[in-house]
């Protein structure tokens, strides 16, 4: 866990701030080269939106560990790779056209440089550092169509000294390594016009091509040198389907006396002043898809490989040596389910382990046990797009987020004895047809959820994911609760709804199946429905097959009645009352509809609120008052008829001259008593306002506190702090998270070092409910939970 203590001063003395990070999850970018494993510090490099994230994955279901978030790049990262030295290096290609270098000092990762010149996104790169001369090369492939040589030695920086232009064309993936015998250094290019072409060092230190290989029909995608005796392989992966396995190895006499009977596979170069021939030695055939990643396993030399295409498979090859054959010994993947297939692979230092990257940023990840089985284990997931919206239950057991991946995920402590607990997803409530936008979980059983279309869906949690949830948390089960509950959810053929699967439904399928199997046991037209929920008891975090298939909500309810894309939502703290809003461009549709949970109608539509988009909205604690925020630049304030009832009165509204803000107003959020209420916007002030006893009307409170940049969220703690005073956590645009406290003035408490917060714009923040057994552990612990624009949900441990 990283841990930074900071030095506040407040109020005159001089306290200590504890920072942490307690979770932080994102998927890997869509790139074929966004992974990439240290084979001698074990841990996994892996780009994710414009970051870089190093992680060391778990080994037998026991909890993976961050080890650094880097920030630094302007857009998405391409590609990482490892510099294998006696201090490992990470090279950074990102599409700013930039890569950087990333050093580990005292456990501390720092950029060390930032190479600049090339015009185009950096699309690939490869390393190669000398065993003699210590001097270590980069090659980066760029969309300007060139390729760039970078050489440093061991106390000195990386220079350029060469660049490699195609024309029209592009270098879509590089490889280095030591020609056999230690006789130099040698360049793979592959290229789009499906020829392999060889780069080998001439006498004044540049490199020039020696020789091109041909046979792949289309692009070639990924390249991999492994060095096996005195001979070097290079395997090659295309979107033709195929692999091709080319053997290098240094030109002797007997092989110049064979000229004549060498077959037309057989080609000869000449690098350093030797002569060296390259060989096709094998073509592996078996994907049905383009093979977009391949690693070699580092302890077996050159007998074993692992490839991965978009077939949705990945296949370990290995070389019989008694049959002189490369064979197809186990394939792994996914059945089922809609994911696109894998972009990328690698193999762990001791080759015990294996990892694969997909189309929906998720990671699988197989560990080899001494009978030599290959079992899925427990490792890092998270969303692939913009995280929009995340709630927390009402104690804090779980939070559920939402994603422009149009996914909604459920995250939980997962509690072991004696083991620190780490938080893990555990469910994937909703896989939908559009982006997620926005969500609110009414009770520990049910949530409603909003995307870009004008429909919030309302879903119910299954009794598979209670069980599961009481397992790995090691909460209390309340068998009462689960008597009304679905088993759990499928998704029918051509549906977007989630569909609830009851006991009954699986016992019918089951009876109807054996007696359709009985009747029509030949035919082609048996049951082609799909199978039922299968209900199984998770007692540890599921692996992604599972989360895919296995951990659906069922769908309860569709509230209609917008006329555009849902925008925002909320609900009161009691979950009987929820508020929605939509896209908005005119005052017509920046109405605010409101919901009775009990029968799901439609209670009221509040209107001449807004004249545009609602952002945000948020009841107060007691569900007395319903405030929202909008593009308009102004708030509104409604508030409850009576008792129970759904039905809101406009309180107070302010206009252009009354509202203080000059911008969009963001974000807003409640004190927990009902007295003050916070909002912040684009013109980057935050504003604390409350109830003047004198004129019955809502003021602001004191000076507005300016940022250097638009806030764009914002949150209250549940509870005044030790000294008596509000805490407030405020996110902008660029993805810093400050913490103060107020009491008619700010004061600022602490903000989060750049290594732990996000790198792109905070869209949700919330404080986490503690339950009470975590109150007594942690003391005076907080946690609060970030959501931001660069894929990555995570949770922050204060001590104040």
């Amino acid at each position: 866990m990283v841990d930074l203590r900071i030095i506040s001063f407040r109020f005159g003395k001089i306290k200590m701030a504890s920072c942490s990070l307690e979770f932080f999850c994102a998927g890997c970018n869509k790139t074929t080269q966004g992974l990439s494993w240290s084979k001698r510090r074990n841990v996994i490099a892996y780009a994710s939106s414009h970051s870089a994230v190093l992680y060391k994955p778990s080994v037998h279901n026991e909890a993976y560990k961050i080890e650094a978030i880097l920030n630094k790049h302007r857009d998405r990262v391409n590609c990482t790779q490892w510099i294998e030295k006696e201090n490992s290096e990470l090279v950074t290609g990102s599409v700013d056209k930039t890569i950087n270098i990333w050093h580990n000092s005292d456990d501390k990762w720092r950029c060390k440089q930032t190479l600049s010149g090339h015009t185009g996104a950096i699309e690939s790169l490869a390393t190669y550092t000398s065993k003699d001369t210590k001097e270590t090369f980069i090659a980066s492939a760029s969309a300007d169509s060139s390729i760039r040589i970078w050489k440093a030695s061991s106390d000195t920086d990386f220079e350029c000294i060469q660049t490699i232009s195609f024309g029209n064309g592009f270098a879509l993936s590089i490889a280095l390594s030591e020609l056999p015998n230690d006789q130099g250094v040698i360049l793979a290019v592959g290229r789009d016009d499906t020829s392999i072409a060889l780069y080998g060092l001439n006498g004044i230190g540049q490199f020039e091509q020696v020789i091109s290989l041909h046979g792949h029909e289309d692009w070639v995608r990924c390249l991999a040198f492994q060095h096996n005796g005195k001979e070097l392989m290079l395997a090659s992966s295309s979107q033709d389907t195929f692999i091709r396995l080319w053997k290098i190895t240094k030109k002797t006499k007997e092989d110049e006396n064979a000229d004549e009977s060498v077959t037309l596979e057989t080609q000869s170069f000449k690098a350093y002043s030797t002569d060296f021939m390259v060989v096709l030695d094998s073509v592996l055939i078996g994907h049905e898809g383009w093979v977009l990643g391949l690693s070699w396993n580092p302890k077996a030399g050159a007998s074993c490989l692992v490839s991965a295409s978009m077939d949705r498979t990945l296949i370990l090859w290995e070389y019989d040596q008694e049959n002189e054959i490369w064979m197809d010994k186990a394939r792994f993947g996914e059945v089922g389910g809609n994911t696109l297939g894998y972009y990328g692979c690698a193999f762990s230092g001791c080759g015990n382990s294996l990892i694969a990257h997909g189309y929906q940023g998720s990671f699988q990840l197989w560990n080899r046990d001494e009978q030599d089985k290959w079992s899925s284990s427990i490792t890092i997931s998270g969303h692939f797009g913009q995280v929009e919206d995340f709630d927390w239950c009402a104690d804090g057991d779980f939070a559920i987020t939402a994603s422009t991946d149009q996914t909604t995920r459920l995250f939980v402590p997962w509690q072991r004895d004696d083991v620190k607990s780490t938080w893990h997803e555990i469910g994937r409530p909703q896989i939908h047809g559009y982006d997620m936008k926005c969500i609110s979980i009414l009770n520990k059983y049910k949530y409603v959820s909003g995307a870009q279309e004008k429909v919030a869906r309302v879903f119910t949690a299954p009794k598979s994911f209670y069980n599961s949830l009481t397992c790995i948390t090691k909460l209390t089960k309340d068998e009462s609760t689960l008597e009304e509950l679905p088993v759990g959810a499928t998704v029918p053929v051509l549906g977007l709804s989630n569909k609830a699967v009851f006991e009954g439904d699986i016992h019918s399928w089951k009876e109807q199946n054996k007696e359709e199997s009985k009747q029509m046991k030949a035919s082609a037209f048996a049951n082609e429905d799909p199978a039922p929920f299968n209900p199984t008891l998770q007692a540890v975090p599921p692996v992604e097959d599972i989360l895919l298939q296995h951990t659906l909500w069922p769908e309860l309810q569709k509230l209609y009645g917008h006329g555009f894309e849902l925008f925002c939502l909320t609900s009161d703290a009691q979950g009987s009352t929820v508020a929605t809003a939509c896209k908005a461009s005119t005052a017509e549709h920046a109405n605010i509809l409101i919901w009775d949970t009990s029968t799901w109608l439609q209670t009221d539509s509040l209107t001449n609120a807004h004249t545009l988009t609602v952002t945000q909205m948020a009841f107060s604690k007691s569900g007395k008052y319903l405030l929202s925020v909008s593009r308009d630049r102004t708030w509104a304030l409604h508030r409850r008829s009576g008792d129970g009832n759904h039905k809101f009165s406009l309180v107070q509204k302010t206009d252009k001259k009354t509202s203080v803000h000059t911008r969009i107003i963001w974000a807003c959020d409640w004190a927990f008593d009902d007295q003050y209420f916070v909002t912040v916007s684009r013109d980057k002030k935050a504003l604390v306002w409350g109830n003047d006893a004198q004129t019955q009307t809502w003021c602001a409170q004191g000076s507005p506190l300016d940022q250097s940049e638009a806030i764009t969220a914002v949150s209250v703690y549940g509870k005044m702090t030790s000294s008596g005073r509000y805490l407030i956590a405020l996110g902008t645009e660029s993805g810093k998270v400050s913490i103060y406290e107020w009491l008619n003035e700010w004061h600022h408490v602490t903000s989060v070092p750049q290594t732990l917060t996000p790198c792109l714009t905070i869209k949700r923040l919330r404080w986490r409910p503690l339950n009470e057994y975590e109150q007594h552990q942690r003391r005076s612990a907080y946690q609060l939970g970030v959501a931001s624009s660069d894929h990555s949900f995570r949770i922050l441990n204060f001590y104040l």
